[in-house]
C-alpha cells in the first residue's frame, strides 16, 4: 500500500485512545488514527490530535459559512 492509499484510509473524526500494559506492569497510552474500517493506522501526538481537533473545528465552520453564503 502507498502513502496516498494510506492516506486516502485515514479517518481523521477517529482518534482513539489506546492503553498499553509494559512487562513491568506499568500502563501508558497513545493515541491512534483509524482507518474506515476501525483498524488502528498510526500513533499521534498530543500536539496532532490538537491540530487535528482544530483542523475538523474550521473545516466545520467553513461548511456553514458556505451554506449561509449559498442560502443567504
Amino acid at each position: 500500500m502507498d502513502k496516498e492509499e494510506i492516506k486516502n484510509r485515514i479517518d481523521f473524526t477517529k482518534i482513539r485512545e489506546v492503553t498499553f500494559k509494559e512487562e513491568a506492569g506499568v500502563e501508558y497510552k497513545l493515541d491512534y488514527l483509524y482507518d474506515y474500517e476501525d483498524n488502528n493506522i498510526l500513533p499521534v501526538s498530543h500536539i496532532e490530535v490538537k491540530l487535528i481537533e482544530r483542523i475538523n473545528d474550521l473545516e466545520e465552520r467553513i461548511k456553514k459559512l458556505e451554506e449561509v453564503r449559498i442560502n443567504g
